[in-house]
């Protein structure tokens, strides 16, 4: 199951064909290289455009999330097994 982390991180990563591609975020002091983009989605929080990524690292999940109005990126949640 998924657990609520709701933390700022940085992120770093390319455009590929002008669309943004997370390769690696900064958590807690320690670097985390992105392995794979699984799912993106763009959302709408009253006039706060988002983008949601989830993402996989060393074997666990994570979804991540960028406002787009203040240019913030925040660790939504990280996949717990149990």
């Amino acid at each position: 199951m998924y657990q609520t982390i709701s933390e700022h991180i940085a992120v770093a990563g390319v455009y590929d064909k002008s669309f943004f591609v997370p390769k690696k975020f900064l958590w807690h002091r320690k670097s985390y290289l992105i392995e794979r983009v699984t799912f993106t989605a763009d959302t709408k929080d009253g006039g706060v455009f988002l983008r949601m990524y989830s993402v996989t690292s060393q074997g666990n999940a994570y979804r991540i999330q960028f406002n787009r109005t203040t240019e913030r990126w925040t660790l939504m949640e990280v996949w717990c097994e149990g």
